[in-house]
């Protein structure tokens, strides 16, 4: 479980949080059971509308951080595809990271993607990031193959952020419920829940298609946010319906 310091949910959430204390209680959440916890977690933050538009409710996810970085993401791998992983560096101004270890590399890259950490949402933002970062590029041992992975990326970048927006998904709801749950029912039955969360978000979203070539769009203006807008808010869509 990945999320970092705890999120005390609001009062108005007090059956939502019993709800998912009930069921981390017993066997692990079937499919049905983990959506409407999800759906109910979606609703409570906001709805997918409104979070995918960066106002989030009265929880601690927001939307802003998690576009923003989304869409640096999405930049990054389609200047990778476009011009290869030393000129898409040197355009994004990281001349310093040329030549670097691919670990270096990484890191660099969550900091300079992931942007501020000033808010728990940017916080949730980059753990996600930093997640996805090692989920499709860890195997990389040189920066040759780190371009390889980065290059294949790019005509699937909707799938792989969706993808991300279902790691920060599970970041947030983590981060609300974790502490909340050791108390209750141990952080071993807290971490199962939690892991059994997570799996099913991943495998609801492992059989999406790479839909659009997204190679071409200005990910720096306004192109871009519309984009990243409407991936997240079909992505959380698929829980809240």
């Amino acid at each position: 479980m990945g999320t970092s310091a705890a999120y005390s949910a609001p009062s108005s959430w007090g059956d939502l949080k019993t709800e998912v204390t009930r069921a981390a209680s017993g066997s692990p959440p079937s499919p049905t059971a983990s959506r409407g916890l999800l759906r109910s977690f979606i609703e409570h933050s906001g709805g997918a509308h409104t979070l995918a538009r960066g106002r989030g409710g009265s929880g601690p996810a927001r939307g802003k951080a998690v576009r923003a970085t989304a869409g640096r993401l999405g930049g990054f791998i389609a200047d990778v595809a476009r011009a290869g992983l030393t000129q898409a560096l040197q355009n994004a101004g990281w001349d310093d990271l040329i030549g670097r270890p691919v670990p270096e590399i990484l890191a660099a890259l969550l900091d300079r993607l992931g942007g501020e950490a000033s808010t728990i949402d940017d916080v949730d933002a980059r753990m996600a990031l930093a997640r996805l970062q090692e989920e499709y590029f860890g195997d990389a041992a040189t920066t040759e193959e780190l371009e390889q992975l980065l290059s294949a990326q790019a005509l699937r970048l909707e799938t792989i952020l969706s993808d991300f927006f279902g790691h920060y998904l599970y970041e947030v709801f983590c981060r609300v419920f974790f502490e909340r749950l050791v108390q209750r029912v141990g952080e071993a039955r807290a971490n199962k829940f939690l892991k059994e969360i997570g799996n099913f978000i991943d495998a609801t979203l492992a059989d999406r298609t790479a839909g659009r070539d997204l190679t071409q769009i200005a990910w720096s203006g306004g192109e871009g946010r519309a984009i990243t807008t409407e991936i997240l808010e079909t992505t959380l869509e698929v829980f809240s319906s």
